[in-house]
């Protein structure tokens, strides 16, 4: 996808990666992702704010 002349690229073009785990029962559950994996400025149609850069994080739940 081309980007805009300022550098910036809508937020559909954006690679993102989620890998988890849920247990058996699904009382728990843990997931990793990385968003933005190519680091490039973006912003998603019809926003005025570039979106966050490269992003890591863990995600976890317990349901009772």
């Amino acid at each position: 996808v081309p980007g805009d002349p300022n550098g910036s690229m809508p937020g559909y073009a954006v690679l993102d990666v989620k890998a988890g785990w849920q247990s058996d029962d699904g009382k728990y559950r843990i997931g990793l992702f990385v968003e933005n994996i190519a680091d490039k400025t973006y912003r998603a149609p019809g926003s005025g704010a570039d979106g966050v850069g490269r992003n890591f994080g863990i995600t976890a739940g317990v349901r009772f």
